[in-house]
């Protein structure tokens, strides 16, 4: 593992970012949010690609 340079640390809202804490992702899908299977499925995506 590469060696991790020290940042600030800041907050938003109750979530902190920056200096050692793991790195946060945020994502939107593109589906409707009432069909539940296409969302479901779009989210499993996303989040196997981020591993």
């Amino acid at each position: 593992m590469s060696k991790r340079f020290e940042t600030r640390k800041i907050m938003v809202k109750d979530l902190q970012i920056g200096g050692q804490n793991k790195v946060v992702i945020q994502s939107m899908t593109n589906t409707k949010t009432k069909d539940v299977r296409s969302d479901s499925k779009s989210n499993t995506r996303i989040r196997k690609s981020r591993m």
